[in-house]
């Protein structure tokens, strides 16, 4: 069973999925499609629960969280209707890709809830599935709009692609930690404090590391005296957090 823990589960029908072929696996999912709802998601869920042959995995609301109507490995009904699975694009999309649903309707922009609930699926939805996650996300490759796949006007031009791309690469490939400081050596440190702050620090012209009350004998018994500095040069320090101090425990 592969339910997203991030979002809140809402079983759909269960008739609605597949074409008697079984469930589908992680490896066979490709991408994802983006819908928009055309209404509220009272309006969704009516259309879920149903007699219409349309059911589809994620809604993503105005304001909360999403919501998985269900698992992954279901075949859901989001991109057209039954056809021949050697040349009917609808179906294919049905087989390997995503449905998600946003709250709202043409003319409506996607709201920030729904920018980083959408990415977070995806994000999420290309870890758990290898053919999806292998190339970076490509419009009418591994992420889709409805009306690319069907005779329709779905997603209405609702989808804030660029910066949906940027939020993925954001979370994919966050910025590298800053280097490790080098230890701060006895023969470089020195104590200083600025006129206008009571707090003492231990420094080795570069970085700059804050001495609590109970270090400050021992710190004072390796670098001597406290440095009057100003406070200009105390805020150009680079604050070191954590610093190994060689003497002082």
């Amino acid at each position: 069973m592969t339910w997203l823990s991030f979002c809140a589960r809402r079983p759909g029908p269960s008739w609605k999925v597949g074409y008697g072929t079984g469930d589908r696996r992680l490896g066979e999912i490709e991408g994802v499609v983006d819908h928009t709802e055309e209404g509220s998601q009272a309006g969704a869920y009516t259309v879920l629960d149903g007699p219409q042959q349309a059911s589809w995995t994620f809604s993503i609301p105005k304001v909360g969280e999403p919501i998985q109507h269900y698992e992954l490995s279901k075949i859901t009904w989001h991109a057209g209707l039954p056809g021949d699975r050697r040349h009917d694009t609808s179906l294919i999309g049905n087989l390997t890709l995503v449905g998600k649903e946003h709250e709202g309707r043409a003319g409506e922009p996607w709201t920030a809830n729904q920018l980083h609930w959408s990415a977070k699926i995806d994000v999420a939805l290309r870890a758990l599935c290898p053919a999806f996650g292998a190339n970076p996300p490509t419009l009418r490759k591994n992420m889709w709009e409805h009306r690319w796949l069907s005779a329709t006007s779905c997603p209405s031009g609702r989808n804030p692609w660029n910066a949906k791309f940027a939020l993925i690469n954001e979370w994919e490939n966050p910025p590298a930690p800053p280097p490790k400081p080098e230890p701060i050596q006895e023969d470089d440190m020195k104590l200083v404090k600025s006129t206008e702050s009571k707090s003492v620090y231990v420094t080795d012209g570069r970085s700059k590391r804050l001495i609590l009350g109970s270090d400050f004998e021992d710190a004072k018994k390796v670098c001597g005296d406290v440095v009057v500095v100003s406070q200009a040069y105390l805020d150009w320090l680079w604050d070191a957090k954590p610093v190994t101090v060689v003497g002082i425990s």
